[in-house]
């Protein structure tokens, strides 16, 4: 078996990677997509087009009409050539199999289309690979091309291939080497006949087909060492692939345009335009262009360029009663109930909320892909108390996001109506904030009563520059509403903004709500804004401030991703300092005002660990060393912060889920503890999953213990590990208290910081594949029991048939 690393330059090096993602990412969206298909139509044939535009790039040579062909069929007017051959040849015999096979096989080609136009952002701005350039390649977009599309595979397929039993791992092989390899099963005279017409009379049916087969190939040696490589990732090799871009493995799905989420979901609403393009009438001219027109811009193929669109859409919401599948189980030890809304591909668990907003003890969960977006409400008491019945249905209430009009254009992008939550409580009153990232519009309800929507100057273009992606960050300790993201462009772009929403000024214009809800523009009610200092912005943009944020007794703390660091503000918007992993930078005088937005040369105090105490550090934010920072150096600091206070001590928690413990643990993850000594945050300890023995270190790596967190209370906190076991997951719970203690005693005769064991109190389930275990967290108390709930929105990844990805909420009862 070959180790990863190798198979990686042996699967790039079979063909020339050109404006591609890799192959089983290709065959992934395909797939996800497969249900549209019908059962009439080729499989075989479709997974051939989802892979075909990119096997033209250097298969012989590297002659321009080669380059040529395969930069032509990745656009519309290669579908339109296509679509017109099909209609000229088998609209009076579709039921042939030629007519299949080929009708599937431009479907497939439509897909791998839309993919790429997403993945590389071309004719539009900052897709996934550019984002990664800047972040992890110092601006090399072809070291970062390179790199992402190859090694997106092995990410891919190692979340695939985790957490599954035997039987399930070879299902999953069978798939890819069954229906996913084409061998002789797709139209391949036709395909030669539609380049040959497209002007391209140099390819014929015997250069083509070695070039399909150099694709079965190159997945064959991606799937080669997949299956040890997860039983053994240290000596297959695994760990160069996901330690040197921790953010790439992170970002793959979820990335707001070019992750595997939005383009699935943009072909969702493309896929339709796709079937009126073989419905046309074939006297009728029409634009090929036209085609899914969020994602391609009519342009000269020969030539790059940058082209932006607006659109607006009108939107409704819909408000219904549904019933959920609980099935009670056991796991652990521990009581467990699972949760699904039964909708395949919605990401049903993405977030989690808990609030009176039945009128009684009520969870809140989002599935963002569902429709436009929607939120399902639980009453706990009805899932809680009835434990004696295996199989139940539950009752709720559902909002869900709809068009008002079937006809609408097609979205830019996907909504995520519900994908963050809050709870917003004024003047005594619990409400329910809801983030629409898509239009950065967010909802505020009042139980299931939606009272206001509060909107931004928001762009809704694909890849557009600007106000973009906000959601709700926080609520802070003067109850107001803080909305904003890390993709928010300035002068430079993905600066990230964040605005201080008054909650006194919101209250004022709810009151003179009669029955409509009330628009509100943010304008009216910003007291003011959080942006990064002048001096910390980096010459390349992308400083993705606000990827994080936690509220702190007088202030807030916002992490800026491209620096690996945390930022602290005080109430009135002003920088006291920073935070890295060891180390916290003070300001002497304040950095900038957030309203002014001054820039000067203050010096800063860097309090850092020495072999004997903390010592007192003076320089200047130039000499600090504040540059940019890939993951693999950060190790993602920042991926959450939690915050609380306990008998007069404030403190807080970072995550950093990328660390690597002790050399011997590759990702295994961390989280560091800081409290407030004065005006300075000092740290204290780093909370490490506890490893029985070293033998079974294998369970922790690529563990991420560390990737999200939820405050249980002021002394205790959960922690997830989204990674841990090949995939399971596991949650583990801090005690705060506890651990300032142990500092205390430890912290002046080491120049490490202390170890301090997290107790493992929940597992995910054995078998069914990588789930994102932990995305979303939350806890809730019914009578004397304490109860923990855990989203897995990817759950059923590891799933070739579409119905069956559902994604899922596991609620547990803990005690500690």
């Amino acid at each position: 078996m070959l180790p990863i690393f190798i198979v990686l330059l042996i699967a790039s090096s079979i063909w020339n990677f050109v404006n591609a993602a890799g192959i089983a990412v290709h065959v992934h969206v395909a797939n996800l997509l497969s249900n549209r298909l019908g059962q009439t139509l080729h499989v075989q044939a479709y997974y051939a087009g989802s892979f075909f535009p990119d096997s033209l790039y250097s298969c012989f040579d590297e002659s321009n009409n080669d380059k040529s062909a395969g930069e032509f069929t990745h656009w519309p007017p290669f579908l339109k050539n296509a679509v017109e051959y099909y209609r000229e040849h088998y609209m009076d015999r579709q039921n042939s199999d030629n007519a299949k096979k080929l009708k599937a096989f431009i479907y497939g080609v439509f897909t791998h289309q839309v993919t790429d136009v997403s993945w590389h952002s071309l004719q539009s701005y900052q897709g996934f690979i550019k984002m990664i350039s800047v972040m992890e390649f110092n601006g090399n977009f072809q070291a970062a091309h390179d790199w992402v599309d190859t090694a997106s595979d092995f990410v891919l397929l190692y979340k695939q291939f985790s957490n599954l039993s035997t039987n399930k791992e070879r299902e999953l092989f069978e798939f890819y080497n069954n229906q996913v390899e084409w061998g002789n099963n797709y139209p391949l005279s036709d395909i030669v006949n539609i380049l040959q017409l497209s002007g391209f009379d140099n390819i014929i049916e015997e250069k083509l087909d070695v070039c399909m087969k150099k694709g079965i190939a190159g997945l064959r040696a991606e799937l080669a060492s997949v299956s040890a490589a997860i039983k053994n990732p240290v000596i297959y090799g695994w760990d160069p692939v996901l330690t040197l871009s921790p953010l790439a493995a992170k970002s793959i799905f979820d990335y707001y345009y070019g992750g595997i989420d939005q383009i699935t979901e943009t072909l969702q609403g493309c896929w339709i335009q796709l079937d009126d393009f073989f419905k046309n009438d074939p006297g009728k001219k029409y634009n090929e262009w036209q085609i899914c027109s969020p994602v391609f811009k009519e342009h000269d193929i020969s030539k790059a360029g940058e082209i932006v669109i607006e659109k607006n859409y009108k939107q409704q919401n819909k408000i219904s009663s549904v019933s959920l599948t609980n099935i009670f189980s056991s796991d652990f030890n521990l009581k467990s109930t699972f949760i699904s809304n039964g909708v395949p591909m919605t990401q049903f668990g993405s977030s989690l909320l808990v609030g009176n907003f039945l009128g009684e003890i009520t969870l809140a969960v989002g599935a963002p892909y569902e429709d436009l977006g929607s939120i399902y409400l639980l009453p706990l008491n009805d899932l809680i108390v009835d434990k004696k019945t295996f199989d139940f249905n539950i009752n709720c209430v559902k909002f869900s996001k709809e068009l008002e009009s079937k006809n609408a254009e097609i979205l830019p992008y996907p909504l995520k109506y519900g994908a963050f939550l809050d709870l917003w409580i004024l003047n005594g009153s619990q409400y329910m904030v809801i983030s629409e990232p898509g239009t950065s519009n967010v909802f505020v309800y009042e139980g299931i009563k939606k009272i206001a929507i509060i909107k931004f100057d928001s762009k809704t273009s694909l890849g557009d520059r600007g106000i973009k992606e906000l959601r709700v960050l926080g609520i802070d300790s003067m109850q107001n509403l803080l909305v904003g993201g890390p993709y928010v462009d300035g002068q430079r772009e993905h600066e990230g903004l964040i605005w201080k929403l008054s909650g006194i000024e919101f209250m004022k214009k709810i009151n003179e709500i009669q029955n409509e809800p009330l628009i509100v523009n943010s304008a009216e009610i910003t007291i003011s804004y959080f942006t990064i200092p002048d001096t910390l912005k980096q010459e390349s943009g992308f400083d993705h401030f606000a990827d994080s944020l936690a509220v702190l007794n007088d202030g807030i703390a916002v992490s800026i991703g491209a620096l690996g660091i945390i930022s602290i503000f005080d109430n009135s918007g002003n920088l006291e300092g920073l935070l890295s992993n060891g180390a916290y930078i003070s300001m002497e005088t304040n950095l900038n005002k957030t309203k002014t937005k001054t820039k000067t040369k203050n010096q800063i105090q860097i309090h850092n660990q020495n072999q004997n105490q903390n010592q007192l550090l003076l320089g200047t934010l130039k000499n600090a060393n504040l540059k940019r920072k890939t993951s693999k150096e950060s190790k993602l600091f920042g991926s959450f912060i939690e915050t609380g206070f306990f008998e007069n001590i404030e403190w807080m928690i970072v995550g950093q889920p990328a660390d690597n413990i002790e050399k011997i643990c590759p990702q295994c993850g961390s989280a560091i503890l800081f409290i407030k000594k004065n005006t300075i945050w000092t740290p204290v300890c780093k909370f490490v999953p506890e490893i029985p023995h070293f033998g079974m270190s294998n369970k922790f790596y690529h563990g991420l213990f560390g990737s999200n967190s939820h405050k249980i209370s002021n002394t205790h906190v959960i922690i997830s590990s989204s990674g841990y076991d090949n995939g399971k997951g596991a949650i583990y719970i801090v005690d705060v208290f506890s651990a300032i203690s142990i500092g205390k005693n430890d912290i002046k005769n080491t120049s490490e910081l202390p170890f301090v064991a997290a107790e493992q109190v929940i597992v995910g389930t054995s078998n069914v594949g990588w789930t994102d275990f932990g995305a979303s967290l939350t806890s809730f108390t019914i009578g004397n029991s304490l109860y923990v709930a855990v989203g897995m929105p990817k759950y059923g990844l590891s799933n070739f048939e579409s119905n069956l990805k559902l994604g899922y909420v596991q609620i547990f009862e803990l005690s500690f």
